[in-house]
């Protein structure tokens, strides 16, 4: 591709995406993908989209990470056509959500979380009084802004739980660290902090994927105790070969099959799937040839599996 030919290479890749169903040429037959995840924001419209292709998911990150904004309420209470005056409304609303979202086919709820999320049990009387705060428009102190966001965490396992939808969770986050760009950090508590929560709701599976590879082997070894935990990758700064080979080198020697996805990742355009598909399935044969030689079992069961999805 040069200064001579780009203006045509350009004009034919620009008629060909005009074609009708295109996108599904790429997805389902160039790729084998069956079905794809779609975001979809808690006040967003379910409209203009491939309800055979596309499956909802409905994303939270405001009520957690902007709880004490005002615009999340009034977003909120749009989305639900319920007035929030207190908690106790709050949590009518966003079961409202996740009733709609149930309704309208959504099949799980996802987040992502930032690198000091922790997360312990609330007394309800404690963040009522931390709400009402927010809603009169008092500023509250960062510790009650995280006892609030610690409380309204359970919340939203709990309608998981009640609705029978997965959690995915994007651990560590690190939002605008440069301009719009978004990066990580680490804590070395962002996994252990899930430990109440996977003990205390056995009946909602989270599924999990961290991006950066110091905490990859605490999470792997949470899959492989918890039975409501399963993880994800290969997500953002973990999509880079080297960390895609390490990654499913641990995986397929410390977990079963129904222990990890074998891709996750982002994609706001189909065609930026071809190249990711590619790069993993090459990774993924470079880590299964590595276990081979070295005389490990290859675990036909899961390289099977992968190689398919």
């Amino acid at each position: 591709l040069d200064e001579s030919n780009w203006k045509r290479v350009y004009d034919i890749a620009n008629e060909r995406l005009k074609e009708e169903g295109w996108y599904r040429k790429v997805l389902k037959e160039k790729l084998n993908i069956q079905r794809a995840f779609l975001t979809i924001e808690f006040d967003e419209e379910f409209s203009g989209y491939d309800r055979e292709m596309f499956i909802p998911t409905l994303r939270i990150d405001p009520w957690i990470n902007q709880i004490h904004f005002p615009e999340t309420t009034q977003r909120l209470e749009k989305a639900s056509g319920i007035s929030i005056s207190g908690l106790r409304d709050l949590r009518e609303a966003i079961g409202k959500v996740y009733e709609k979202f149930r309704d309208q086919g959504a099949v799980s709820v996802a987040i992502s979380l930032p690198p000091d999320f922790v997360v312990s049990p609330v007394a309800k009387v404690v963040a009522e009084k931390i709400y009402d705060d927010v809603l009169s428009g008092k500023p509250i102190s960062d510790g009650d802004f995280l006892t609030l966001r610690s409380y309204l965490f359970y919340t939203l396992v709990e309608f998981c739980k009640e609705f029978n939808l997965p959690f995915q969770l994007m651990l560590g986050v690190d939002r605008r660290v440069f301009k719009d760009r978004d990066a990580l950090s680490t804590d070395l508590n962002m996994i252990k902090t899930l430990r109440d929560v996977l003990n205390r709701y056995p009946d909602v599976r989270f599924d999990i994927c961290i991006l950066n590879t110091i905490l990859l082997h605490e999470l792997t070894v949470y899959a492989k105790i918890f039975p409501n935990c399963v993880v994800s990758g290969h997500w953002w700064y973990t999509f880079y070969p080297i960390y895609i080979k390490q990654m499913l080198r641990e995986r397929i020697e410390m977990l079963p099959i129904v222990k990890t996805n074998g891709f996750f990742s982002d994609s706001y355009y189909c065609e930026w799937s071809v190249a990711k598909v590619r790069l993993y399935l090459r990774q993924l044969a470079e880590a299964v040839s590595y276990t081979h030689l070295r005389a490990h079992e290859t675990r036909h069961d899961l390289v099977c599996r992968l190689l398919l999805e």
